[in-house]
């Protein structure tokens, strides 16, 4: 019995050696015994001398020269010539028609007039307060130190050292219409923390990522530190919490009413990949805000011309049917 309880030990040793558990278990083992060195190890001499940011004070880094309420404001005269242009052009289509057509498709005509009006007012403004919104103003850092509190003295590391040593950060972001105050925090590394801390996927996006929905002119605008702008813009954070104002102190027709709320689109926390798969913006949309808003003028100009013309052509060809029949008509003698 002695003999078979050994032959049976031995079996069952072989065979859960083989086993993938055992691998398995073996392998998390050594993962915990890394991760634990490392966390042991004493940190470098490079890593040691830099500092994360440490701001007692808002610190402005890039302000823009471009001023979109002028262009929006030029942009949209030129919409209002075009519904001038549409309606005559309406007009002369109606008086072409007026002769054949019936009441009804007179009517409708006229109905068609009113709605092509709406269009080419209404329709711009709305998608310019939208392209404003991804114009960058200003960007500030906010101070993420008390005012009282001591120094520790100067970091000799890189923009992008300081900025990666950084735990926290909050962003002001001043758009013409908007203004969102976004708090940036590292990305967790794996087994920081607990132990199963990086094993789950971390969602939320980064500031670099964010940025790619953002208009940031840096050869047309002011910057104070050029490589830490650069390095934010590329920096790995990512974006915990955003709080969004509307902008209650500006006129004119990139204002947002504040009664409609948070419009869509405003919030760079909740835009997904997936989202950006599915939806695919105009062509007009893709370029900078700047030339988004002076394409909204200009194709409602040719929309406007467009329609005028065709308004002239139904003038013309009414006035040339008149003539000929006038021409065709025979006259009666005169009796004396």
């Amino acid at each position: 019995m002695a003999l078979l309880a050994h032959v049976g030990r031995q079996c069952h040793r072989t065979i859960y050696r083989r086993s993938p558990v055992c691998h398995m278990s073996r392998l998390n083992v050594r993962c915990c015994a890394s991760a634990a060195s490392k966390d042991a190890s004493p940190p470098s001499s490079s890593g040691s001398s830099v500092r994360g940011l440490q701001l007692k004070r808002a610190l402005p880094l890039y302000k823009s020269s471009t001023d979109l309420n002028a262009l929006a404001e030029a942009a949209f005269k030129k919409c209002q010539m075009a519904a001038g242009m549409g309606t005559l052009g309406f007009v002369g289509v109606i008086l072409a028609a007026s002769s054949k057509a019936s009441m009804p498709m007179l009517a409708g005509m006229g109905c068609l007039a009113m709605v092509n009006t709406y269009i080419i007012l209404e329709v711009p403004k709305r998608a310019m307060r939208g392209v404003a919104m991804k114009q960058v103003e200003r960007l500030v850092l906010l101070p993420n130190v008390a005012a009282g509190a001591a120094d520790e003295g100067t970091s000799s590391g890189t923009a992008v050292e300081r900025l990666r040593a950084t735990e926290s950060l909050e962003v002001e972001i001043t758009s013409p219409n908007l203004i969102r105050r976004i708090r940036l925090e590292p990305t967790p590394s794996a087994w920081q923390g607990t132990r199963y801390s990086g094993l789950v996927a971390d969602n939320r996006r980064s500031f670099a990522d964010a940025c790619r929905h953002l208009n940031v002119d840096v050869k047309g605008g002011e910057c104070e530190d050029q490589e830490l702008l650069d390095a934010l813009l590329s920096s790995g954070h990512v974006l915990s919490e955003e709080k969004i104002e509307i902008r209650s102190d500006i006129e004119g027709l990139l204002r947002i009413p504040l009664e409609s709320g948070t419009p869509a689109g405003a919030s760079l926390v909740q835009v997904q990949a997936a989202d950006e798969d599915q939806y695919e913006p105009p062509d007009f949309a893709k370029s900078t805000p700047a030339s988004a808003i002076e394409s909204l003028g200009t194709r409602s100009t040719f929309m406007g011309m467009a329609i005028f013309m065709l308004g002239v052509a139904g003038c013309a060809k009414r006035a040339l049917r008149g003539e000929a029949s006038d021409a065709s008509s025979p006259t009666t003698p005169r009796k004396d």
